[in-house]
């Protein structure tokens, strides 16, 4: 006989024994009793039994339900059942019983097991150590189970957060009229980029939240509201439902500035970037926003940041799409762009959710639809999608200052055009292509939800910062409507002695103003700062305004240096000025000079042979030299050197041993100066040429015989091999076998 066959005739064999089980028990919130609550009863029972000569052979659990009853005004409850009390022939015996307590949907309570005996007696204090003068939160699931480790807040503030049970006390009691939200993290996205582990053990780039706090609308996407529960009654229970459509993800952002801030330099951006968090809240109908920023000066964290803020007042506005999935990859931002939140919104759309241009036409542009556009109903003479309507949707257009706009969609009362850069596909449905993950989250988009909203409502919160924005905006509503779902801005800066702020560069040559003339800042501590070029007129956000031949430079220290370029063949003109003190205005008077530095003397196996290369390189440009013969390419970033050269590029006659082209390069500038910063090696190769098995390496040869290998890519479509490289000298590509 099995032990299954033998647990089923146990009841019924002589030998078997029962016994009547009174389960009782008291259930009390804050020490009052609780009536009304749905108790369930069950037990399980296990039994062993010897089998086949085997000593002993534990059967499969069963589970039944014992009980079902309600806690009456006292709070107590009480059932009964009859159990198998001993088994002669059993090896092996557990009995034992367990309740669990409901109220309404939501298990607020599950004991754990008792060993069944006449009478088994449960106590359970709801919330332990209340008082009277506290308030009992619940936080439940769209199912109505209840939800550890969520947080609560009370009027926009963290109060706390959810017990084992689902539970969080609030002391002091909360008051008729106060507002309750709750949040649970579901989901944290891991990024290769470093510095991004703010409050984490790892890095990373977004969160996603479950929220209580709707986005809700008429059927025509108006009179938009994001309730949060109003207490009613502060001795009663609050519970507050998590769903899975209502989310928010909150974005990982670091960012630096170029330059030594001044103080309100540095709190205007900081603002400005937290007034966009706003903006994103509102275009993404109240799904997004950026949760956490750290921000610094001074260039640090240069390679890690999302968002970099040149001092070049010609740095074009840019960012790469879809980079903040990425280990590189910015958003790079002018000092003037930079305060304007509508400007950080339109890059974001590129960087976070790859959204294309949408302010012209591509090729594919049908012009049956007429002028290009981004939806069908943009360039309409009036209505709610036009141009800084309240129902907008071209962020992607522009957004510097008609800047609360909405994300472009499939919705059939204003759908996406197709011909733009942004493509066939309309944005919302790019964003949930990255965001979205339906069996675990909803996102709502203008499909999916019937409707267009309309802009969201003024929170009444108060914005983060305390800067104004420029004069010629507005300052952005305060749409995230919890205070503490606001952006949380970490900002550091270097605080150096001796700061210019507000300092004015003028160049001149005989006493007439020079335009187009490159400016850098050479610090004391052997920075290099570029800050763009003179100009006839420079007009800035907060009343920075400019003249001919001038430029406003950041980041100016007494004992600094000021160099002033302008490149013109013979006619090039050159000024350098110590900074001696913080005058409003510091003239720099230019004077010819020779731009390019004949090559210094180079010897090469005791030999000076001519250089097969010889190309300029002006410090602010990106510049790729290739060698005579098209073997090597050294791609150099912008500001790889610190003044005009020539960098030279020489063949060795004889190669090394185990090189597989033809010779190694010997890479140099004419002044001998080295790299400021890494550039990119390429060694052409034949794809007949590249072995089937083993690696190729590009390597740089030392002055004692020995080899440094770098890492090396292979890009076989390309017949490259690629490196980096953080200083001139002498490289080789060579091949290692394999194994």
């Amino acid at each position: 006989m099995s032990i299954d066959q033998a647990y089923r005739l146990a009841l019924r064999e002589p030998r078997a024994t029962t016994i009547h089980c009174s389960v009782r028990g008291r259930i009390t919130r804050c020490g009052d009793p609780v009536s009304g609550l749905r108790v369930i009863g069950r037990h399980r029972l296990q039994i062993g039994l010897p089998e086949d000569g085997k000593p002993c052979v534990i059967g499969f659990p069963t589970v039944r339900q014992v009980g079902d009853v309600t806690t009456d005004a006292d709070g107590e409850f009480a059932m009964a059942f009859d159990a198998l009390a001993d088994l002669e022939d059993a090896c092996s015996f557990s009995s034992l019983v367990s309740v669990e307590a409901f109220d309404g949907a939501s298990r607020v309570w599950a004991s754990g097991p008792r060993t069944v005996v006449p009478l088994v007696r449960f106590e359970r204090e709801l919330v332990p150590g209340c008082t009277e003068a506290s308030t009992v939160v619940r936080v439940i699931d769209e199912m109505g189970g209840t939800v550890a480790g969520a947080e609560v807040f009370v009027n926009g503030d963290r109060r706390g957060e959810t017990d084992p049970t689902g539970h969080v006390l609030l002391t002091p009691a909360l008051q008729a009229g106060d507002r309750l939200a709750a949040r649970q993290l579901v989901y944290e996205n891991g990024t290769p980029r470093d510095d991004h582990d703010g409050d984490s053990n790892r890095n990373w780039n977004y969160r996603v939240y479950l929220t209580s706090v709707p986005v809700m609308h008429d059927g025509q996407g108006n009179q938009v509201r994001l309730p949060q529960l109003v207490v009613g009654d502060p001795d009663g229970t609050q519970v507050l439902r998590l769903r899975g459509q209502n989310v928010l993800v909150g974005l990982h952002l670091r960012a630096s500035i170029e330059w030594d801030a001044s103080s309100t330099e540095f709190q205007r951006y900081q603002d400005r970037i937290t007034d966009m968090s706003e903006l994103l809240h509102n275009a993404t109908d109240g799904q997004f926003v950026i949760e956490r920023l750290a921000i610094v000066d001074d260039g640090r964290h240069w390679d890690e940041c999302d968002m970099r803020i040149y001092a070049d007042a010609n740095q074009p506005s840019v960012a790469r799409l879809d980079g903040i999935f990425g280990a590189s990859g910015y958003i790079t931002l002018n000092p003037n762009d930079a305060h304007y939140p509508g400007t950080l919104l339109h890059e974001l759309g590129h960087y976070a959710f790859g959204l294309g241009d949408e302010y012209e036409g591509t090729d594919d542009w049908d012009p049956a639809n007429g002028p290009p556009r981004c939806t069908l109903r943009s360039t309409d003479s009036s209505g709610p999608f036009v141009d800084g309507a309240a129902k907008d949707s071209c962020m992607m257009r522009g957004a510097r200052f008609n800047d609360r706009k909405k994300i472009c969609s499939g919705h059939p009362l204003n759908p996406h055009v197709d011909g733009t850069e942004q493509g066939a596909q309309d944005c919302w449905t790019d964003i949930v292509e990255r965001y979205g993950r339906p069996a675990e989250w909803r996102l709502k988009t203008p499909v999916s939800r019937g409707a267009i909203p309309d802009r969201l409502p003024d929170s009444g919160e108060p914005l983060r910062g305390t800067t104004a924005p420029p004069s010629d905006i507005a300052r952005t509503p305060s749409f995230i409507p919890l205070s503490d779902w606001k952006t949380e801005p970490r900002g550091v800066r270097v605080n150096k002695a001796g700061l210019c702020e507000g300092l004015v560069v003028r160049a001149e040559r005989n006493g007439q103003p020079v335009v187009g003339a490159r400016v850098m800042l050479r610090t004391a501590g052997g920075r290099f700062v570029y800050q763009g070029r003179t100009k006839t007129e420079y007009r800035h956000a907060y009343g920075v305004r400019t003249g001919p031949g001038e430029i406003p430079v950041r980041g100016v220290h007494v004992g600094d240096e000021i160099d002033v370029l302008l490149v013109a063949g013979p006619n090039s003109l050159r000024g350098r000025v110590p900074v001696s003190s913080c005058s409003p205005t510091l003239v720099v008077a230019l004077a010819p000079f020779d731009p390019i530095p004949q090559p210094s003397a180079f010897a090469l196996n005791g030999t000076a042979p001519p250089a097969a290369t010889r190309h300029p390189v002006w410090p602010d440009d990106p510049t790729t030299v290739e060698s005579a013969d098209g073997g090597v390419r050294l791609l150099l970033p912008a500001g790889a050197l610190a003044d005009p050269d020539l960098v030279l590029i020489d063949q060795l006659a004889e190669p090394p041993e185990g090189a597989l082209l033809a010779g190694a390069y010997v890479l140099r500038t004419a002044s001998g100066a080295d790299l400021r910063v890494p550039a990119r090696l390429h060694f052409e190769v034949p794809l007949a040429e590249l072995p089937e098995d083993g690696e190729l390496l590009v390597v740089r040869m030392e002055a004692d015989g020995g080899t440094y290998e770098l890492p090396s890519v292979i890009a076989p479509e390309a017949g490259a091999v690629t490196a980096p490289v953080d200083r001139l000298g002498t490289y080789a590509l060579v091949a290692r076998p394999a194994g």
